[in-house]
């Protein structure tokens, strides 16, 4: 990698996004997900138990997007107007192709995957029990609404879900900078607090009305809007000289923070995977509710702290050791590891189970054959496009 190929990049941001991607990678690396949870083992339910708490690399992954987004307009300087389509030009042009050939990679492992198993229709080569329901699930995701749909879970990528979510919180940003204009950053926080229980709360009530699946009202950008607007405070805190409270970098209390609210999730997370622990319908509604109602908020003011106390001590610079060196390599590819990890996985699980290894040589080979595909995507398909964008905004600039 060329020193001009990561120009302008935070080490320290870098390093972070890699603790997030190999966080998500481990969530969906074990590889007996399905039937009756009670029937597996106990080693294996607790395994899924451990690594259920890798998809809060999802929560870390929406503070730093929140803080690279806005991270131009802060260093642009205040009053800077932000355009609308410029912008949404920029991120399509960034993320939108690599996503594009990452679909049509899971739909090719789809094709494999299910050989011989065809019902003599075109859906059926994918797996698909309709052409109808194949059609539909491609076009949300060709348009980014595989949240509202869960197209992205049909198709074998579950990941994807929330590239969606990353585009409505990009929509939400032109208020967030709309509210910037007219209030401090404290009343805009008050703002966006509220607005997002507002809609947490409001979400249980129509779940519970039986409207609406309550999980579906959390996979969208306005539920989950607090956690990338604190991303956005902090690069202000660092660019912009408002300066945090000290307890906002404070390792220790991030730390505390994270082991609290992961305990406050254990109840749902055993659940999930032992519903007889949770006694009553009422007692798991209970659980539901307080682990949609806090738990996201409160992991991502953890992935707060991280951040500033990771900018603060200049986590990943020339100094770094060898593990912080390769998760700073590791982030600076996470975007490709990310959008390729779960199709290879269900590759490698194939292929172990084929050669009749055991269940931790293929843990270990699922693990690895995603890395090595993530950096493999992110060589020849990411940088690709990520040149061609450079070069088209270096030509834009310049005209």
């Amino acid at each position: 990698m060329t020193a001009h190929s990561r120009q302008g990049r935070l080490p320290a941001i870098d390093v972070l996004r890699g603790v997030a991607v190999l966080a998500v990678v481990i969530t969906h690396s074990p590889f007996s997900r399905t039937g009756d949870p009670l029937a597996f083992p106990l080693w294996t339910r607790l395994l899924f138990t451990v690594t259920d708490y890798g998809g809060l690399g999802v929560n870390l992954f929406l503070v730093i997007s929140g803080f690279c987004i806005h991270l131009p307009t802060v260093r642009a300087g205040e009053g800077t107007a932000v355009s609308f389509r410029a912008f949404w030009a920029r991120r399509l042009m960034r993320l939108y192709p690599p996503f594009a050939v990452a679909v049509l990679f899971t739909l090719a492992s789809l094709v494999f995957l299910n050989r011989g198993t065809s019902n003599g229709t075109l859906a059926g080569v994918f797996g698909y029990t309709s052409n109808a329901r194949l059609a539909l699930d491609i076009g949300s995701l060709a348009l980014l609404a595989q949240n509202f749909t869960g197209a992205s879970h049909r198709i074998g990528n579950g990941p994807l879900w929330t590239l969606a979510l990353e585009e409505q919180l990009y929509a939400l940003y032109f208020l967030l900078l709309r509210l910037r204009k007219k209030l401090d950053w404290r009343r805009t926080m008050y703002f966006v607090f509220a607005f997002t229980a507002a809609w947490r709360i409001a979400a249980l009530i129509v779940a519970r009305a039986g409207w609406l699946p309550s999980v579906q009202w959390f996979m969208f950008g306005p539920p989950r809007w607090i956690e990338w607007v604190i991303g956005a405070l902090a690069v202000e805190a660092r660019l912009s000289g408002n300066e945090l409270p000290a307890w906002c970098r404070s390792a220790r209390l991030g730390v505390l923070l994270f082991l609290g609210t992961a305990a406050l999730r254990a109840p749902y997370v055993l659940v999930a995977h032992a519903p007889e622990l949770a006694g009553s319908i009422p007692a798991r509604e209970a659980i539901l509710a307080a682990d949609f109602l806090l738990t996201d908020p409160l992991f991502s003011l953890s992935g707060f702290i991280a951040v500033n106390w990771a900018l603060s001590v200049n986590l990943g610079d020339e100094r770094a050791g060898i593990l912080v060196r390769a998760l700073r390599g590791v982030g600076y590819w996470s975007y490709s590891l990310y959008l390729t990890h779960q199709p290879v996985l269900g590759f490698a699980k194939f292929v172990g189970l084929r050669l009749h290894l055991p269940w931790l040589a293929i843990y270990g080979l699922r693990f690895g054959t995603a890395l090595v595909a993530g950096y493999l995507f992110h060589r020849f398909v990411e940088r690709f496009f990520m040149e061609r964008a450079r070069a088209r905004a270096w030509s834009s600039a310049s005209t």
